[in-house]
């Protein structure tokens, strides 16, 4: 939860808001928190009884097309009262029946001012395309236990040995497994870092490690396709 919000300061401190936000993922995984603290920070003020933040809930397990005709649609088109935006959530979007769904995606196609929508919902699949394809999405996931997160990381550690000690051929047959590749730098990163601390490996290790830091300024600058970098990066180590 806490790399979401840093990520919707960083939006937020931009400047260039989308009018829609999806938080999508599981239940218990703080969307709802962290869309109740961007309102916040996009309105600078509390949002009990603020004029410019409406939060639309489920009624009898579902989201009519009168309370986003009546409540929603009606809320955005009015200008903001106290500050230059209006935010609106809306909790468990997966509930919009399809009338629902078609009215709100009008407002998609034509926002309105300074307003920002924030979607939230554990199961998007249930959302028509057309909306997702016009919400920015921030994803939520549940949090691995100590446990599940070393071993996850101890495999991850293994494959990287592996592909190392291969050949050529070897290397980028292994490399086909790996499917975070930000994920497989840091652990690169570290795995070099160690042998630093090796007399024999480490004249190896630095260099590596620079050209690691090359690789990625070249990602940050020309935006590379990183799966190229990468397998670049296993023919030179």
């Amino acid at each position: 939860m806490e790399s979401q919000i840093k990520i919707l300061e960083k939006i937020a401190k931009s400047g260039k808001i989308p009018h829609a936000f999806l938080f999508e993922g599981p239940e218990g995984t703080g969307k709802k928190e962290t869309a109740i603290s961007f309102a916040k920070l996009l309105l600078k003020s509390e949002i009990k009884n603020h004029p410019d933040f409406l939060l639309i809930q489920p009624k009898k397990d579902t989201i009519s097309i009168d309370q986003i005709r009546e409540e929603l649609i009606r809320f955005l088109s009015l200008t903001p009262f106290l500050g230059d935006k209006k935010v609106a959530i809306i909790e468990k979007a997966e509930l919009m029946n399809k009338e629902a769904q078609n009215a709100l995606l009008k407002t998609l196609e034509e926002p309105k001012g300074n307003s920002v929508l924030i979607l939230i919902s554990s199961k998007p699949e249930l959302l028509l395309p057309t909306i997702l394809s016009r919400c920015q999405k921030i994803s939520f996931s549940k949090r691995k236990n100590n446990e599940e997160f070393s071993k996850e990381n101890s495999e991850k550690e293994e494959l990287i040995e592996k592909i190392l000690k291969n050949d050529i051929y070897h290397r980028l047959k292994l490399l086909e497994k790996v499917k975070d590749e930000d994920e497989f730098l840091k652990i690169l990163v570290k795995i070099f870092r160690k042998k630093l601390l090796k007399e024999n490996e480490k004249e190896k290790a630095k260099r590596v490690l620079k050209l690691i830091l090359n690789l990625e300024m070249t990602n940050y600058l020309t935006k590379t396709n990183k799966r190229s970098l990468l397998e670049f990066l296993i023919l030179q180590i």
